[in-house]
């Protein structure tokens, strides 16, 4: 595995793409839910388990929408975009997977 790989889900339902902060970027970044996958995983499930870590969605892979390069402060990555269809109930208590807009707020 080349470790210089990431993976993020594209998750479009009724024309709205899911999108996240990325914290790492003092949440100024949004993209697609998606980070590196473990050494013993393939890319599919990591983008499954990444979409659930930041979304509590659980998600099907349907395909590879494409691959691109990205530089960050760790270096340049390649990017494997995979297209998701949402499956069943959100988790971590969300009850549904049903759109919600979020913001963060200032404590």
């Amino acid at each position: 595995m080349d470790k210089r790989e990431l993976v993020a889900g594209l998750i479009v339902r009724d024309n709205r793409l899911l999108l996240v902060h990325n914290i790492k970027h003092n949440g100024l970044r949004i993209e697609p839910p998606g980070g590196k996958r473990h050494l013993d995983e393939g890319r599919e499930d990591a983008v499954i388990r990444e979409v659930m870590e930041e979304t509590g969605l659980g998600v099907k892979v349907t395909g590879l929408f494409g691959v691109y390069a990205t530089d960050s402060p760790e270096g340049r990555f390649n990017v494997y975009m995979y297209l998701c269809d949402c499956e069943g109930k959100g988790g971590g208590g969300a009850g549904t997977a049903e759109p919600m807009v979020l913001e963060p707020h200032l404590i």
